[in-house]
């Protein structure tokens, strides 16, 4: 059950990720999110933020496939969570001065 979770959260991060990445699908982050972001750094900011829930996706994902080989702990969702992470928080700083503004 737990691999099975693990792929549906690791598939909605990537069809996230998809929408936001390559779509441009501004609208599905939070409007404090983008308040401030200009309009020649939406592109920009919805690649970056999309590469952080791609890599969340991957590892999500990663781990119910890793899990099915070889039962171990959650290093992947670990490392690859916190990595996705600190992408979308740097494009959030970086397109839109801060995290909550």
């Amino acid at each position: 059950m737990n691999i099975l979770l693990n792929a549906i959260i690791g598939l909605i991060l990537l069809v996230m990720a998809y929408l936001l990445g390559i779509k441009h699908k501004v609208e599905l982050m939070h409007d404090y999110h983008t308040r401030k972001i200009k309009k020649q750094d939406i592109n920009a900011y919805c690649q970056t933020s999309g590469l952080g829930f791609l890599i969340i996706g991957i590892s999500w994902l990663g781990q119910g496939i890793y899990d099915q080989i070889m039962s171990h702990d959650i290093t992947i969702i670990c490392y690859g969570t916190f990595i996705g992470f600190i992408i979308i928080i740097y494009a959030q700083y970086r397109y839109n001065g801060g995290i909550f503004k």
